[in-house]
């Protein structure tokens, strides 16, 4: 007995994979940027990932977002209630922030990109 498979359409088996679409990189607002340490091993963002921050997307409790303190970028899960703000780093351990520092935060994380090979 001969046993046959579909054929794919034509269309759709020559079209590729835009990865701009399915990690919705907005051009004007998203940017690229490459963990530096295994602080969010966790939350599965690893020394090495590249990260997809979006700087148009607000803040929000539980957001993992890039921020900017004493001049380092940092990746850490913001802790927001009313006007309560903090930084974790994964495991609940909270980054402690010396009285007067400044931190900004740059963009939420949207997505996480790993290299196998």
């Amino acid at each position: 007995m001969t046993q046959c498979f579909p054929v794919p359409h034509t269309d759709s088996a020559n079209s590729g994979i835009d990865l701009n679409e399915i990690l919705n990189i907005r051009k004007n607002s998203c940017f690229l940027f490459r963990a530096a340490t295994d602080d969010m091993n966790e939350t599965g963002i690893f020394k090495g990932d590249i990260v997809v921050v979006d700087k148009s997307i607000p803040a929000r409790h539980a957001n993992i977002v890039l921020v900017v303190m004493d001049g380092e970028f940092s990746i850490r899960r913001l802790f927001k209630r009313g006007r309560v703000c903090r930084l974790f780093f994964d495991g609940n351990r909270e980054t402690k922030l010396p009285d007067g520092q400044e931190v900004a935060i740059r963009g939420v994380v949207t997505a996480c990109l790993r290299r196998f090979v």
